[in-house]
């Protein structure tokens, strides 16, 4: 399932990057710009910065050593790296593959002169949905129902704003963003067999 669905993303972005589906990805761009403010400019800038690569790195490793540190117990610190980093860095190889160009000319703050060519999938997007997919998956093996219905609503929540950021910046069309969540999904769909064999932590 998650072979093809890797496949998928990738034929799904060669189709994206013909000329026709140009048009409708751009339309959306337009109309997510606006409803620009303050308030949102400075909230999509947190969100760049915070899933750029150097940052989201320390992150993610603050966030692996703190619950490690909390359970001394390993499997909760891998599962959440290990769900946030395979979409991440196939982004890289599906970017090299289809090659669909960035927008043009609606970058808010020129981004583009700082930024790679290549469009699909958003390696910022594939950040914010592997987390969001770690979130969900650490807080699911916690004893109380309030907490873990926190977790999943705080997952898609972070999923959802890291996504709309891109298209908010003018950077990233909006099917870049989808590609990145179904990219992540199944990257995480290979992986999780290996990772569900570890006990789980409230049982070990």
């Amino acid at each position: 399932m998650g072979v093809a669905l890797v496949a998928a993303v990738v034929i799904l972005g060669g189709w994206l990057s013909s000329p026709g589906t140009v048009g409708p990805d751009r339309n959306l761009i337009v109309a997510v710009q606006q409803w620009r403010s303050t308030a949102l400019d400075v909230a999509a800038l947190v969100l760049r910065y915070g899933l750029s690569i150097p940052v989201a790195t320390g992150g993610l490793l603050l966030v692996g050593i703190w619950l490690w540190a909390h359970d001394r117990h390993l499997r909760r610190a891998v599962v959440f790296v290990a769900l946030v980093v395979p979409g991440w860095l196939v982004t890289g190889v599906v970017k090299a593959v289809v090659e669909r160009p960035r927008p043009v000319g609606l970058s808010t703050y020129g981004q583009l002169e700082e930024l790679g060519p290549h469009s699909f999938p958003s390696a910022h997007a594939a950040i914010g949905a592997g987390a969001a997919c770690a979130v969900v998956v650490v807080f699911c093996w916690h004893r109380s129902t309030t907490v873990r219905v926190l977790g999943a609503a705080g997952g898609l929540f972070l999923a959802v704003v890291a996504g709309w950021s891109r298209v908010y910046l003018g950077v990233h069309h909006p099917g870049d963003v989808l590609g990145s969540v179904l990219l992540t999904a199944g990257m995480n769909l290979i992986c999780w067999p290996v990772l569900a064999r570890w006990p789980d932590p409230r049982t070990a």
